[in-house]
């Protein structure tokens, strides 16, 4: 994912953006601090946990990229945000696709 200079021993709950619901979605793949989640691509990520919880969505994945960018989920740039819808969207078809 994005490397910062961030410790990857950090704890996910001392993480922005990453409160309980996600930590709960977070710890059933061990992911358990900020080196375990950098080790997941978006896309992988997204669909293990989409596949679990049926209403995530694309704002998981907003604040999944603001907790490694350390930044607000809402501060991400718009860029980037579209490229996380664009994962969203297609792995969600992909979901779709499976259940017919």
């Amino acid at each position: 994912m994005y490397y910062l200079s961030m410790d990857q021993s950090t704890p996910v709950e001392e993480l922005k953006n990453l409160g309980p619901k996600c930590r709960d979605w977070l710890e059933p793949l061990k992911i358990r601090t900020r080196g375990d989640l950098d080790a997941w691509s978006f896309e992988d990520l997204y669909r293990a946990v989409r596949t679990r919880v049926p209403h995530c969505n694309a704002v998981f994945l907003y604040a999944v990229a603001g907790a490694l960018l350390d930044i607000g989920w809402n501060e991400i740039p718009p860029d980037m945000k579209n490229k996380l819808l664009d994962i969203a969207r297609s792995v969600d078809q992909e979901i779709k696709k499976k259940k017919r």
